[in-house]
């Protein structure tokens, strides 16, 4: 968040949002410390310094708001509950000894749902909404699942991501999401062509 890195680089919307965050409220402390200096003067500042001050390289004034922004991202991040992804601040329910008391109900739990599925799918019979959602939950993975939206969650199962063919489409069609505007024209006019993606 505070080096302000693009989807393709490592970032993530969340860590726009909180850099986004992050910058209005530098922007109110640098206000207030402009009100505060501009009635206190500039006491015990030489001319010499004041230049100084304004002749810094980009590169610089990049470095000193990254280091202006570190302490207030630092702060925005340890109140944060949720993560994302599947990331949280540790609970209880984390402990390994808590784990490991559930661990008996937990696979009783999934023996029997995978019973029940083996059951169903001898008898031919179509998948319930909960199974569809559970092979989806599986193909993607559990902080990919909970990663995704209450939207995106019905789409991926409306995909049937748990066939292999569906599950490539959907990967490529997120890599595509990662891509600039032009790599994006790029790559739909190579499939239309019928080349598809080259690497």
């Amino acid at each position: 968040a505070v080096e302000d890195l693009g989807m393709g680089k490592g970032g993530s919307s969340e860590s726009k949002k909180l850099r986004d965050k992050a910058l209005t409220i530098l922007e109110e402390q640098e206000k207030n410390n402009s009100e505060n200096g501009d009635s206190n003067g500039d006491a015990g500042v030489s001319k010499k310094e004041k230049k100084k001050q304004k002749k810094l390289t980009a590169s610089e004034k990049r470095k000193q708001m990254e280091d202006s922004l570190r302490p207030i991202v630092t702060d925005l991040v340890q109140d944060m509950d949720d993560f994302g992804a599947g990331y949280h601040k540790p609970t209880w329910k984390d402990l390994m000894v808590v784990k490991l008391v559930l661990f008996p109900v937990v696979f009783a739990k999934g023996v029997a749902w995978n019973t029940m599925y083996g059951i169903r799918r001898l008898r031919k019979l179509p998948l319930s909404d909960e199974e569809r959602e559970v092979l989806t939950r599986r193909a993607l993975g559990e902080i990919a699942w909970t990663a995704a939206t209450e939207e995106d969650q019905k789409e991926m199962i409306k995909r049937d991501l748990w066939v292999g063919q569906n599950m490539l489409d959907w990967e490529e069609e997120q890599e595509v999401k990662l891509l600039s505007a032009a790599d994006r024209k790029r790559y739909n006019r190579m499939k239309k062509k019928g080349k598809g993606k080259e690497d």
